[in-house]
């Protein structure tokens, strides 16, 4: 499995070269978007495993339930742990929540300002190289 560095590097490095984010026709952020563009968390995504139905779920698997994910969810956790993403853990799942969110609702000019204080946070390293 990826670690929590490792895939913050992936991520950063992805979104500071695509430069956009992915949307879909309507405008919608999406794992994989028109272009061939893709999101923080979609990025992380093989093809191979890629499935149109992860379009419009949200990484918030519920540790603390105790329950497994169902549904959508279970299939978008699979993908993610077949990519060697371990979304089983909570401090990952935190850390794709946090690039999900930078994605979805912070222009993406300001995505080099924001991945060091997601890092900070999160006690990874962010140098514009990653």
């Amino acid at each position: 499995m990826k670690t929590k560095q490792e895939i913050f590097n992936q991520v950063a490095a992805h979104l500071m070269t695509q430069k956009e984010p992915a949307k879909d026709s309507a405008g919608d952020c999406a794992y994989r978007g028109l272009h061939g563009h893709q999101c923080a968390v979609g990025c992380l995504i093989e093809d191979e495993h890629y499935n149109s139905y992860f379009e419009g779920i949200l990484i918030t698997i519920e540790h603390d339930s105790g329950s497994a994910p169902t549904g959508q969810n279970r299939l978008l956790h699979d993908a993610l742990l077949a990519s060697g993403v371990d979304v089983a853990d909570a401090d990952v799942e935190a850390l794709l929540a946090e690039l999900q969110q930078l994605h979805d609702n912070v222009d993406a000019e300001s995505w080099i300002d924001e991945l060091p204080v997601i890092a900070d946070c999160l006690n990874l390293t962010f140098t514009p190289e990653n």
